[in-house]
């Protein structure tokens, strides 16, 4: 499964890619527990999903906790680059778009 992340504008444009050259995106949301209120945990491995600056805030937190489980060196890496995509969203009203294949 791979999923690929970017920020985008209110208009779909892409304006900066998360680079994951482990695809280790659906590794670390296989991490997010089914039965939390997580948000991580819609992200659709077969779609699109796309959150906005309100739900940022969230993604920060949840972003945050997946960094204190035991993850391996690329994955906590691309929790961290994840991490600041989601506060670039929340403080310049851009979206964080999620794409399976």
């Amino acid at each position: 499964m791979t999923i690929t992340a970017c920020i985008v504008d209110e208009w779909g444009k892409e304006q900066e890619w998360i680079d994951d050259p482990t695809a280790s995106i659906g590794q670390l949301l296989a991490r997010v527990d089914s039965a939390s209120p997580a948000l991580l945990k819609w992200i659709d491995p077969e779609g699109e999903t796309v959150f906005n600056r309100l739900q940022a805030v969230q993604l920060i937190d949840e972003l945050k906790a997946l960094q204190q489980l035991q993850l391996s060196p690329a994955e906590l890496d691309l929790a961290k680059r994840l991490t600041r995509a989601a506060r670039r969203c929340k403080t310049e009203r851009l979206y964080l778009r999620f794409r399976g294949d």
